[in-house]
């Protein structure tokens, strides 16, 4: 969906295909750009990307792109990084969005549909045999805010101790790339096997 500016002159929408063309272009114009991934070392970003298609290869959100807007000076060298030489700036993961919704989750218009959703942390109340041994944290499942699962995200607090019969309290949370979070809470209850 696009970016939407508005002042006492009227709105202006800015398609994010139009910022991914625009972050190709400035590549174009950088020197010391030879290419992205090149099959062939003359391979260029022209030859890579075709001069229709400047938009191929370049994958930004509306936050990583007004980030760029304010902080990058006209003319600044642009690095471009690969598994083998990974970018030395800390950068937030990219968020990966099942099918097709038109909007990016970090974009801040206020009709964005990724705001009225959040994470989920499932949990159900379980019985444990006594002595029987157990990694709480299999007992909870979370999705981020796109539905990618993050459970090895759940933080875990609270103990149960499964040699002494008893019902215990576990609380978790989750927090996900969006800084969104959830919580749960679940009982979990050790028993004697009955005789």
């Amino acid at each position: 969906m696009p970016s939407k500016m508005q002042n006492e002159y009227g709105v202006i929408e800015i398609a994010n295909e139009a910022l991914m063309t625009i972050a190709g272009l400035a590549a174009m114009e950088c020197y010391g750009v030879v290419g992205m991934a090149a099959k062939r070392k003359t391979d260029g970003i022209v030859e890579l990307l075709g001069r229709d298609n400047f938009s191929k290869g370049i994958r930004m959100t509306v936050e990583g792109t007004k980030w760029i807007y304010d902080y990058c000076k006209p003319g600044s060298k642009v690095i471009f990084t690969t598994e083998d030489k990974p970018c030395p700036l800390p950068l937030d993961p990219a968020i990966h969005v099942k099918g097709e919704s038109g909007w990016d989750p970090t974009d801040p218009d206020e009709s964005n549909p990724w705001h009225k959703k959040k994470p989920v942390l499932e949990a159900t109340d379980c019985l444990v045999a006594l002595g029987e041994e157990m990694d709480v944290s299999t007992l909870f499942h979370a999705t981020d805010t796109a539905g990618n699962d993050i459970s090895d995200r759940v933080e875990v607090t609270g103990k149960v101790d499964s040699r002494t019969p008893g019902i215990y309290r576990l609380e978790a949370r989750v927090t996900d790339d969006l800084g969104k979070s959830a919580t749960a809470g679940i009982y979990v209850r050790v028993v004697a096997p009955k005789n």
